[in-house]
């Protein structure tokens, strides 16, 4: 995808599992369409994280 954009803390019950208040808006976020990967894809670490 060229764009991901993902909505947080959208469960009132995550928000209690990490002691968050519960927003009064939506949090909004963006992800790197790099970060995305397949149910069954392989996860490649750079050879600077080895």
């Amino acid at each position: 995808p060229e764009k991901v954009v993902c909505v947080g803390m959208n469960y009132k019950d995550h928000c209690l599992e990490q002691n968050a208040p519960i927003p009064k808006e939506p949090i909004i976020f963006s992800k790197f369409p790099s970060t995305i990967t397949g149910p069954y894809d392989d996860i490649i670490l750079p050879e600077e994280s080895q």
